[in-house]
């Protein structure tokens, strides 16, 4: 199981990225530690969800609770989010990650939940992960919050 910053580290090192991977984070300080870690020519930080998600094509998220983030995707649904990835790494109820998936794919965007660990919980937004192109995608992360987004891994808008 890798830690947040441990799945940021791996999307530069082996994500074959074009641009700098975008980090955000609720406490800007944690956010700049980790693209300091990383390199800085390799990261920027983001100092809103809004100029984290704007800048990305795939966007994922993981939070401690349903609450955290169902506020987060609401601040991100209020952008243009036509053509993006949201991938969801956090461990929270099936019914909120279903109404999370409806809502994103309501905005133009595509959803899939990957949570880190199941804690007694099951189902993880179906209706979102059938919609993955790919199924390379692992569970990468669990706990905190990093909001990441990418360039290089799809063309905007692409599918």
């Amino acid at each position: 199981m890798s830690s947040p910053q441990g799945m940021c580290a791996n999307l530069v090192d082996k994500g074959k990225l074009t641009s700098p991977l975008i980090i955000y984070n609720r406490t800007a300080q944690r956010a700049q530690e980790l693209a300091a870690k990383i390199g800085g020519d390799r990261t920027t930080v983001a100092a809103s969800v809004a100029e984290a998600v704007a800048a990305a094509d795939i966007v994922f998220t993981c939070l401690g609770e349903d609450q955290s983030v169902s506020d987060t995707i609401d601040t991100a649904l209020q952008g243009d989010v036509t053509g993006k990835l949201f991938v969801d790494c956090s461990t929270i109820h099936p019914t909120t990650t279903n109404a999370l998936a409806k809502a994103v794919t309501a905005k133009g965007a595509e959803f899939v939940a990957m949570p880190g660990r199941n804690r007694g919980r099951s189902g993880v937004g179906f209706e979102g992960a059938q919609r993955l192109t790919s199924s390379s995608f692992r569970s990468p992360c669990d706990g905190g919050f990093w909001a990441v987004g990418m360039r290089a891994l799809r063309p905007k808008g692409g599918r």
